[in-house]
């Protein structure tokens, strides 16, 4: 008859720490399992207000000529508006942050749950750059500009008379000096 011999206290730890490996590995399989499905769930979420703000540019060229309205997974997800900004579903996955990056700044534009507000916030943003991108065009002026190109006021006008007299007569005497002074 065989006996069973009881195991070793070595086999009796690597057989713990066997379990133990197991019940890690499933536990970070799980752990895996839930960011995969909030990583989901942003992009899910940044994909339906990229489908709402394509119908808010559906009719306007200009807009459509400098939005890029792309998702793009990673971690986190982002909705990329233009060159400068973009929202990311942070600091939570119920939370869109509506980010603009500017030469030395990044600056939040808005943080909200509520899908309607940073939908009227991005629409509010694109118009911004629709005027910025017309004035940079010469299309629209902007009221700086368009003060001063109404017309030179009266005082304007009299220091550039002055300014032409006072030339007219230097040139005069210039012409007239070698005359004066017997040279022919």
């Amino acid at each position: 008859m065989a006996q069973t011999m009881p195991d070793s206290p070595a086999k009796e730890q690597t057989r713990k720490l066997e379990e133990a490996l197991q019940r890690a590995r499933a536990a970070d399989a799980e752990v895996f399992d839930v960011r995969a499905k909030v990583r989901d769930l942003r992009y899910l979420r940044l994909d339906a207000l990229r489908e709402r703000l394509e119908h808010v540019v559906a009719e306007n060229t200009l807009a459509k000529s400098f939005l890029t309205l792309r998702t793009i997974p990673g971690d986190p997800p982002r909705l990329i508006l233009d060159e400068c900004s973009h929202i990311v579903m942070q600091p939570d996955p119920r939370t869109f942050a509506f980010i603009h990056d500017g030469p030395e700044t990044r600056q939040v534009l808005i943080e909200t749950g509520d899908l309607a507000a940073v939908e009227e916030k991005v629409a509010d943003y694109i118009a911004h750059r629709i005027l910025e991108i017309s004035r940079d065009a010469g299309s629209e002026p902007a009221p700086e500009e368009a003060r001063r190109s109404a017309g030179a006021g009266p005082l304007t006008l009299l220091l550039f008379w002055l300014f032409g007299t006072a030339m007219g007569a230097v040139a005069v005497y210039i012409y007239l000096l070698p005359e004066i002074l017997g040279f022919w």
